[in-house]
């Protein structure tokens, strides 16, 4: 790659972040491996970087039941990458339910949309029938994937970990944490966001990674 291609790569990826009303200063951007291997296209690793992000307030309050995921202040990572990377995305955080009866979800957010079973949902009530395959109600899509707590005694704690392994390709991409409960007020402590990114070579499809698909 030219450095004129890189730079003009580089300005679509800004351009973007400010369409979206991204702040630029939190864009990392994730360089080009200059690695050769013996054998490529055979979805060698060709380079990985390893990022933390915490929670920015010590407590965050899920007041309203709503179908829309609030996303969690301080766990937002803004990446910008020339090939398609393999994120490796784990979240923790400790809950308390005030509410007896209560289920609470967790999802990985791509882009401002739902990230579920590699397919990226609407953060709305459409998604409740956004694919027949997930269920035909909320409660239903939304715990797919593991991404649900259901709290039987009022002011329940627990630790909620939630993983995911997504394959995106070149580009700009938000990554968020978001939550929602059916029956506030759901309170969100000490979260943490490990992220993983990794490049392989030239054709990972060998290794059966597939880019998520939209859904609207």
């Amino acid at each position: 790659m030219t450095m004129l291609s890189y730079a003009i790569l580089l300005l679509f990826a800004l351009l973007s972040v400010l369409k979206a009303q991204r702040n630029s200063s939190n864009l990392i951007i994730i360089p080009v491996s200059q690695r050769t291997t013996q054998y490529p296209s055979l979805g060698f690793i060709q380079g990985q970087h390893f990022y933390t992000k915490y929670q920015d307030i010590w407590k965050v309050q899920v007041s309203s039941a709503s179908s829309t995921f609030i996303k969690i202040p301080g766990l937002t990572f803004v990446f910008s990458h020339a090939k398609p990377l393999l994120y490796e995305v784990d979240y923790y955080g400790n809950f308390i339910n005030e509410q007896g009866i209560a289920h609470t979800f967790v999802k990985v957010m791509v882009d401002g949309s739902i990230f579920t079973a590699n397919r990226l949902l609407p953060n709305n009530d459409r998604r409740a029938t956004a694919d027949p395959a997930l269920g035909s109600n909320l409660l239903a899509v939304d715990r797919y994937g593991a991404s649900l707590v259901y709290s039987v005694a009022p002011s329940s704690s627990f630790t909620f970990v939630k993983s995911e392994r997504l394959y995106l390709p070149a580009g700009v991409h938000l990554i968020e944490i978001g939550v929602r409960t059916d029956k506030p007020t759901c309170n969100v402590y000490d979260g943490v966001l490990d992220i993983k990114l990794t490049e392989f070579d030239t054709d990972a499809n060998v290794l059966g990674l597939k880019y998520p698909v939209s859904i609207n």
